[in-house]
């Protein structure tokens, strides 16, 4: 088992005329936790083992090792921003956040986008953020949600191997194996939608309002990057192999 707390900060230069000092953050690819588990068990089985020891179960079930591997990770942080177009004091504007930050849990929608007042499929409340309310250029301000704030979903994988050498001679063995790569097909979710607060909402108007076909707070895609193959979503892959051992 193996178990990591870390903390990754990044010093970044907002875009604000008024104010160009460099400002400490959290990292796009900071993970606070990560938890591993492995391990390689034989099976308590066939000749020498507990159960199984001769005849027929002893050919069916002896000599198999099972190799589990478990990770775990806390989600990527993400930010919330809102359009540079709505305020004059930069093109990157986080939003105001004028609620409760909420997640919600919400799956991605399988019918297309649904509606912004649909929490079914949000990750987090739309209606707890805001387009900054300006009312002049003198009270101007960037929003008071900082970049990296929020995190998203959490990854949890479970890889599982199960193989069995067989000795044909004293020379020569055959080794079968089965891997499940995802073996509990748990989905890994990418971060959700934060960069499209309708862009249509008023000046002060929460999030939740405005173009009803926004993704703004939904999930609509699996982790990038990862996996052998590309994305890693999470599908449930099974390779079986034989080799020969001389």
């Amino acid at each position: 088992s193996n178990y990591s707390f870390s903390k990754y900060m990044q010093a970044v230069y907002l875009l604000n005329p008024g104010d160009m000092a460099p400002v400490r953050e959290i990292s796009d690819q900071d993970v606070p936790h990560r938890l591993t588990l492995s391990g390689i068990a034989q099976l308590p089985f066939g000749k020498g083992e507990r159960w199984a020891q001769t005849g027929i179960g002893n050919a069916i079930l002896g000599g198999w090792q099972i190799s589990p591997l478990i990770n775990y990770l806390t989600g990527l942080p993400f930010t919330v921003n809102c359009p540079g177009a709505l305020n004059a004091v930069g093109s990157t504007q986080t939003c105001d956040l004028v609620g409760k930050f909420t997640v919600l849990n919400g799956k991605p929608n399988r019918d297309g986008i649904c509606a912004l007042s649909d929490l079914s499929c949000r990750y987090f409340d739309p209606s707890a953020f805001a387009a900054p309310l300006i009312t002049s250029n003198a009270n101007a301000h960037l929003g008071n949600t900082n970049r990296n704030e929020f995190r998203g979903p959490g990854y949890f994988g479970m890889n599982l191997s199960l193989a069995r050498q067989i000795k044909l001679t004293e020379r020569f063995a055959v080794q079968l194996r089965a891997d499940a790569i995802n073996f509990t097909n748990t989905p890994h979710f990418a971060n959700p939608t934060a960069n499209n607060c309708p862009a249509n909402a008023t000046l002060g108007a929460v999030c939740n309002t405005g173009s009803p076909t926004s993704t703004f707070g939904a999930i609509t895609g699996g982790l990038q990057p990862g996996g052998f193959f590309g994305p890693d979503h999470g599908a449930r892959q099974i390779w079986l192999a034989a080799r020969v051992i001389f």
